[in-house]
């Protein structure tokens, strides 16, 4: 069964080729993609501007690859974009099933699911439900009892579904598939990001984590194994030669000190072993908990440098410009 992928971004470098960097990639759809992928299903992506001609390609896209299951994301700015998105896919074909995921799905799933262009919206992480749904879809069963799920039945009734626990163990997820998003990129080559993680460890009132923390149970700031992480950095650059940046992605690498000497540490060794080694950038909160114990911050700074770290993020969020100052 084919499946169709849409993903929207607001600054855009051009409607033919709307991410610059392959640091633009968002993990969320790639996962969610991905899963799909590993469990023997064909998918393909679109990714749209708010400029995009949105009628022309969906409806080539469509007559092309003849998806039966879409899978929209949106954050709160691009919701209307998408909702209108699913508003011409079912115009265009009425049988296929409509599914959105994503922060703003999920934190305002009961305005979502009245939208009479949307069979489900998946709440929190859908990694297995979207898995299970398109198992039940190619079967041509009703889906329904999928964790994670609010589904939309023939009757106009609604089933919400109760959420699976956060996923714990991260290296059991498939890497995303960067080729899939390559037509979309100006530059492939450039600074591709690796995810180290999910969650944030922070209660920032501006921010939706900590609404997205308290969907479901289990822990919510998780980071993948270092081996894990690395053999997929080794991966890109086997793919892709010419990368000599990556990022890795995360709320904040400093959330665990010690999972920073290991990856720094091996890092090092890694690096080691390549001809031109490889540099790398992150976020990183300049935390009390991280900086408490001078030696062991100064120790994780050092180790940084000689893992090839050229830049790490600080973000000066704060509702109060004394702070920001």
């Amino acid at each position: 069964m084919n499946v169709l992928g849409i993903f929207s971004v607001e600054q855009f470098f051009s409607v033919a080729k709307p991410l610059r960097t392959a640091t633009e990639i968002p993990f969320g759809i790639s996962a969610i993609l991905a899963n799909l992928e590993q469990a023997g299903f064909v998918t393909d992506l679109i990714v749209l501007t708010p400029i995009s001609p949105f009628h022309e390609m969906l409806r080539e896209s469509i007559r092309v690859f003849q998806p039966r299951m879409v899978c929209l994301t949106a954050v709160s700015t691009q919701y209307q974009l998408i909702l209108g998105v699913a508003r011409i896919l079912r115009q265009i074909n009425p049988s296929l099933f409509i599914i959105i995921g994503g922060h703003y799905a999920s934190l305002n799933s009961t305005e979502v699911i009245n939208e009479s262009c949307i069979d489900a919206v998946c709440i929190g992480e859908g990694d297995h439900a979207i898995v299970e749904l398109a198992r039940r879809i190619e079967a041509n069963r009703t889906p329904s009892g999928i964790p994670g799920l609010w589904i939309k039945h023939n009757d106009g009734s609604i089933e919400k579904n109760p959420l699976d626990r956060f996923i714990t163990n991260l290296d059991s997820l498939p890497w995303i598939n960067r080729r899939l998003w390559s037509q979309w990129i100006y530059d492939s080559n450039d600074m591709p990001s690796v995810l180290v993680g999910r969650g944030c460890p922070y209660q920032c009132t501006y921010c939706s984590n900590h609404a997205m923390a308290g969907l479901t149970k289990g822990k919510y700031v998780r980071f993948r194994s270092v081996d894990n992480l690395i053999s997929e950095v080794d991966q890109i650059v086997k793919d892709s030669p010419d990368v000599r940046i990556i990022y890795l992605e995360v709320e904040t690498i400093g959330a665990f000190p010690d999972y920073c000497i290991e990856l720094a540490e091996k890092l090092i060794i890694f690096n080691g072993k390549r001809e031109k080694p490889l540099q790398f950038g992150a976020n990183i909160s300049p935390t009390r908990r991280l900086f408490s114990d001078k030696k062991r911050a100064e120790n994780i700074l050092s180790l940084f440098a000689k893992a090839g770290f050229v830049f790490l993020n600080i973000g000066l969020e704060s509702g109060s410009e004394r702070i920001r100052k």
